[in-house]
């Protein structure tokens, strides 16, 4: 129980909702990974372009729970004749 209680403690359902609220279309998330040991979220999603992209890693950043939000990589992709931009994000949560 020791071992495991501070892991209950994490804002699991917080960080969960601010993800949620924050990925409506165009912004899609492809993949999410959450290392509650050292609060590192990494997320993997798409969006129409770059500039959606930033705006979307400034809403995470904007409810003070997750921060800094980066952008680790984006490509420019091309599938059944639409353009779009996949890009990885990683933050970390912050606990109060």
């Amino acid at each position: 129980m020791q071992r495991i209680a501070p892991v209950l403690r994490q804002p699991w359902l917080p960080t969960l909702r601010l993800i949620e609220n924050a990925t409506e279309p165009p912004i899609y998330l492809l993949g999410l990974s959450i290392e509650p040991n050292t609060g590192t979220v990494q997320m993997e999603g798409e969006a129409p372009d770059f500039k959606s992209a930033l705006l979307y890693v400034q809403a995470i950043d904007e409810e003070g729970l997750l921060g800094p939000a980066q952008i680790r990589s984006h490509e420019q992709v091309n599938e059944a004749g639409r353009s779009a931009v996949r890009f990885k994000i990683a933050t970390r949560w912050i606990v109060r």
